[in-house]
């Protein structure tokens, strides 16, 4: 059970990960090799978009705050290290 839970788990994140590049090109306002995106998505909608629950997105979310990959403002807006997440959607 749990090989399973992480293999869907790993799914999420790179289809997770794909959604947000995409949503990087159209709404991102671009810092160098950093994109900034307004979150004003909210998790749910983040996971229609991927077409998951939204408890996967939180933890994809998460996982890639770990690692590196996105980073919160204090304003809230995501943060997405773009050459790292398009290393790990690949």
């Amino acid at each position: 059970y749990a090989q399973v839970n992480t293999l869907a788990v790993d799914d999420t994140a790179h289809r997770l990960a794909k959604v947000l590049l995409k949503l990087a090109t159209k709404i991102g306002q671009h810092a160098g090799s950093e994109v900034e995106i307004p979150t004003y998505l909210t998790q749910e909608e983040i996971a229609q978009m991927v077409a998951v629950r939204r408890e996967r997105i939180s933890t994809a979310l998460n996982f890639f705050r770990r690692k590196r990959l996105i980073q919160y403002t204090n304003h809230g807006h995501l943060v997405l290290n773009v050459s790292a997440l398009e290393s790990y959607a690949s």
